[in-house]
């Protein structure tokens, strides 16, 4: 009788032990951490297309597949597989079985060629130029599980930009009058968390009960705290009220690391270029001596190490980043490179027609001063600081800057619409150059001052840069693949349609204390940043400690 007891105690005991700590993970927990740059009291726009999303869309909206940018790993998410067929001229993608929305719906290849279609009808939510590109003809269904791509001409690296778009169902979003507005307040998605509830600059989204991956994912709920600024974000991250921050934080080793070093961790990988943007299709930059001037007047190490505390290197004049440098860099126009050179700026402004007035800001040949905006996003205090030195050394050659300091959300319309002079941005990343020269140089990514830019937001119009972009895509060898990036190079370095700052780090914050699970250096499993992919992917693999 004892043995009896004792057996059907030890199964109780090891059923409970399988339900909270399966494979030694630990289940439930609250996640708290960043919701998103936006107002005190932000929108509750959970649109994944919107630029003024909330992070928390990210937790719920899925792609077909996640590509890691440190090593260009695959994971499978709404698709197991794909291949390309026909020549290159077919992408197939096999569907994850089983998988349904957050209302019971069955998700099926009607939502993927729905969505794909959506944003062939709204050019405004194709940022990533699915079809701008000019290269996909058309996305079918075979069956339930199967979607087909069909490409009118080759053009490869279009899969990693298919591979990150959102999925959304078509039994919700076909009923949307215009989604390119659509704040979408009660999101539908097959993620691994759902909306919650909304309260003020705090939101929560809860764990998605139907989750197609089982057991994933540990955490029973996510909390997303809005910060306006870094400061008051980064007391939230010293005090261990977040686990999860995505800030710039000056010195952060003394400022947040110590306070817990045992705990309190960060890691700062670069992975894009933070570049000044010209509004190339505006006075005075539509002057390329104006561009060339701009770009040889900033000290771009003072901005690394006094703007970024040296977590962001300066960038190289052609865009690449370090990790490219040895592959895709071509040797000759290291010679072409422009530098440092105030002395040298200011006679590009002098033999562009431009005279000094008597108040050390040059005039053109009408007599207006050059005089320019800069915008920044409130609160970002490295860009901040940034701008200010910006302004300061082109003030020294003769430039006189109004900083604009706006909120994110504005910030994004401005870059969008056209209705700026100069701001920072950051660049894309992907296996290889072309990817950031496509969204921000490509003409397929521009639109007229006034109308929505998909990514291209300095409205770069160039044939050649077009056509070193084309030769990429349509070429099958690295060689000739190599020689079409020598050409953006050269554009980047001679014709400044923006200029790179230095090597923008993802900022990442987190906190052992509570959870663990999370990407590292020693561990780069994922990429530390909230987008769809990642988010899905850390979002299942962080658990209670």
């Amino acid at each position: 009788m004892k043995k009896r007891i004792f057996v059907s105690v030890m199964v109780i005991l090891i059923t409970i032990s399988m339900v909270f700590f399966a494979g030694n993970i630990k289940y439930g927990g609250t996640l708290t951490l960043t919701g998103g740059a936006a107002s005190p009291s932000p929108a509750r726009i959970f649109n994944p297309f919107s630029p003024s999303v909330l992070y928390g869309a990210y937790a719920i909206y899925q792609p077909l597949l996640n590509v890691n940018a440190f090593n260009g790993k695959i994971t499978p998410l709404l698709a197991v597989s794909f291949k390309w067929e026909d020549n290159g001229y077919k992408l197939v993608y096999q569907l994850r079985q089983g998988v349904k929305w957050s209302d019971g719906a069955p998700f099926t290849s009607k939502d993927v060629v729905f969505t794909f279609n959506m944003l062939k009808k709204y050019p405004a939510l194709d940022t990533r130029g699915i079809w701008s590109s000019g290269a996909l003809d058309s996305v079918v269904a075979d069956g339930d599980y199967t979607v087909i791509f069909n490409f009118k001409k080759l053009d490869t690296p279009l899969a990693i930009s298919i591979d990150a778009i959102p999925i959304v169902p078509e039994h919700i979003w076909s009923k949307v009058k215009n989604p390119v507005t659509w704040t979408d307040p009660d999101p539908i998605g097959t993620g691994p968390f759902v909306f919650e509830r909304f309260a003020g600059s705090t939101y929560f989204l809860k764990k998605n009960p139907n989750y197609w991956q089982k057991g994933r994912p540990y955490i029973d709920q996510l909390k997303f705290v809005i910060y306006t600024t870094n400061t008051a974000a980064t007391m939230a991250l010293s005090r261990g009220i977040l686990d999860w921050g995505g800030y710039f934080i000056p010195s952060i080793e003394k400022v947040y690391v110590s306070r817990n070093p045992k705990y309190y961790h960060y890691w700062f990988p670069p992975l894009s270029v933070i570049g000044l943007f010209f509004n190339d299709q505006k006075y005075p930059f539509n002057n390329l001596e104006v561009r060339r001037a701009i770009a040889m007047a900033i000290n771009k190490e003072r901005i690394s190490k006094i703007g970024e505390y040296g977590y962001g290197l300066p960038a190289d004049p052609t865009g690449l980043l370090p990790s490219f440098m040895d592959k895709w860099f071509y040797q000759p126009l290291s010679s072409l490179k422009y530098k440092y050179d105030p002395q040298e700026a200011r006679k590009l402004l002098e033999n562009a027609g431009f005279k000094m007035g008597n108040d050390g800001i040059f005039v053109d040949k009408n007599g207006k001063k050059l005089a320019v905006n800069l915008s920044v996003v409130t609160g970002w205090t490295d860009w901040v600081t940034d701008v200010r030195l910006i302004s300061q050394d082109l003030k020294k050659i003769g430039i006189l800057v109004n900083i604009k300091s706006t909120t994110f959300s504005t910030y994004m319309a401005s870059l969008s619409t056209g209705s700026f002079d100069m701001a920072l941005m950051w660049t894309g990343s992907g296996p290889s150059p072309y990817f950031t020269f496509k969204a921000r140089l490509s003409s397929k990514n521009s639109a007229p001052i006034g109308k929505n830019a998909p990514a291209n937001y300095e409205r770069w119009e160039d044939p050649i840069t077009d056509s070193a972009l084309q030769i990429y895509r349509e070429s099958t060898s690295f060689s000739m693949k190599k020689r079409a990036m020598a050409i953006m190079e050269w554009v980047m370095v001679t014709q400044v349609p923006f200029m790179p700052l230095y090597y923008g780090p993802v900022w990442y914050e987190y906190n052992t204390m509570r959870f663990v699970g999370w990407p590292t250096k020693e561990d780069p499993y994922c990429v530390p940043e909230n987008g769809y992919g990642n988010f899905s992917i850390i979002l299942t693999h962080v658990h209670l400690r």
